[in-house]
C-alpha cells in the first residue's frame, strides 16, 4: 500500500527544498496541495518503477547469496520512506513541486484524483513522462541549470538541477556473527555487486528523457 505524505513530513522538508510555495500557503490550501502531491508522487513512483526496472535490479539484493540488509524503518530517511512499501532498497530522491506543472496540467492532475473514468492508464503514464522534467526541478535561480546536492553537501551528490535521482540505500552495518575479516571480505563483494549494478544502471538508462538520469548510493552519512 502506497505511503501517503503527511503535512508534518513536508513542513519537516522545508530545508531540503528550493521553493517556498507551499510553506506560503494557508492550512486548507496545504490540504488540497498535498492530496495532489500524494497522487502525483505515487503515480511517479509507479512509472519510475516500471520504467527502469527497479524490481528486477532488487533481486541482485534480495536473492544473491550474500545478503544485503534493510534499512530499518526508523533509520530511513524521508524520500526512502515514502517509498518503502514498493521498494526495498531502491528510492526516488526528487523533491515533488506540483506548483511549478502549468494550469492544465494541475487541471488535469485534478481530473486523475478524482479517478476521471475517461482517463486511462496509458494517458496517465504518458502524462507523468511530459510532466516529470517541470515537476522535479529544483528552481534556484529560475530556470537556470546548475548543480545543486540532492543529499548532503559533498561533491558525489552535486547533480544538476533538473536530474532525475534514484537512490539506493542498505544497512550496511547491521549487526552480524561475523569476525572482522569476514565482515571486511563479504564487505568488498557486497560494495562490487553495488558498482556493478549501479553501473549498468547508469549506462542503460542515461538517456531515457532529454535530463540527466542518476542512480546513486546513499548511505546514513549521505542521506
Amino acid at each position: 500500500m502506497f505511503q501517503n505524505v503527511r503535512k508534518i513530513d513536508l513542513d519537516e522538508l522545508k530545508e531540503r527544498t528550493n521553493n517556498g510555495f507551499y510553506y506560503e500557503l494557508d492550512d486548507e490550501k496545504k490540504e488540497k496541495y498535498i492530496e495532489l502531491y500524494n497522487v502525483y508522487r505515487k503515480l511517479f513512483t509507479e512509472y519510475i518503477i516500471n520504467k527502469f526496472n527497479l524490481k528486477k535490479y532488487e533481486k541482485y539484493f534480495l536473492e544473491g547469496t550474500i545478503k544485503f540488509p534493510k534499512v530499518e524503518t526508523p533509520r530511513m530517511d524521508f524520500y526512502q520512506w515514502y517509498s518503502s512499501k514498493e521498494l526495498n532498497y531502491f528510492y526516488l530522491r526528487n523533491n515533488i513541486y506540483i506548483e511549478q506543472l502549468d494550469a492544465p496540467d494541475q487541471e488535469y492532475l485534478k481530473r486523475i484524483a478524482k479517478k476521471d473514468s475517461d482517463i486511462k492508464a496509458k494517458d496517465i503514464e504518458e502524462f507523468i513522462e511530459r510532466t516529470l522534467p517541470k515537476a522535479i526541478f529544483e528552481k534556484v535561480r529560475g530556470d537556470e541549470l546548475i548543480n545543486v546536492p540532492y543529499g548532503s553537501v559533498t561533491p558525489k551528490n552535486f547533480h544538476r538541477n533538473d536530474s532525475l535521482v534514484i537512490g539506493f540505500r542498505y544497512d550496511r552495518f547491521a549487526k552480524n556473527n561475523l569476525n572482522d575479516e569476514q565482515w571486511m571480505a563479504q564487505d568488498q563483494s557486497k560494495i562490487k555487486t553495488i558498482k556493478m549494478v549501479l553501473k549498468e544502471m547508469n549506462r542503460k538508462y542515461e538517456n531515457t528523457f532529454d535530463i540527466p538520469v542518476v542512480v546513486e548510493e546513499y548511505n546514513q552519512y549521505s542521506i
